[in-house]
């Protein structure tokens, strides 16, 4: 029964087909040059050079994409089940990211940037874990 559940449509577009078009999207956009150089503008251009260091806006940065990548597939696969896979299967594409991009992507491996990447997928895993906490303790209220 949770099979057909998950393949089921999702305003027309299978589980499988929104979560292989979210990552598809997330490693077209993440792997290429220009956001490195978008970012960059950004920090400079918005006068964050005073308040916050390159580093650590890119480290934000990391731990937003994640988070709001490991939500929409949370999003996507509804089944609290799910969570654990999804949280290990970003975890490996985050260190995936990191080990290849020096080799095929001309960018620098950093550890910070793993570290990033964990902490965003933790912070929305704990967050949906709050959310559900709330939304059962509320049900056992009434």
């Amino acid at each position: 029964m949770k099979a057909k559940i998950l393949a089921a449509p999702m305003g027309g577009i299978s589980a499988t087909a929104g979560s292989i078009l979210l990552i598809g999207t997330f490693l077209y956009l993440f792997l290429g040059a220009a956001p490195v150089t978008g970012v960059t503008q950004l920090h400079a251009t918005f006068g964050l050079v005073e308040l916050i260091s390159l580093d650590s806006f890119f480290a934000l940065g990391h731990m937003a994409v994640y988070g709001v990548l490991t939500l929409g597939l949370c999003a996507i696969f509804k089944s609290a089940d799910r969570r654990p896979a999804i949280a290990a299967t970003l975890t490996g594409v985050g260190v995936g990211i990191e080990v290849l991009q020096e080799e095929f992507f001309g960018r620098q491996f950093q550890l910070g940037d793993m570290a990033a990447n964990v902490t965003g997928i933790a912070t929305a895993m704990a967050f949906l874990s709050i959310i559900a906490w709330r939304g059962r303790r509320r049900r056992n209220q009434f």
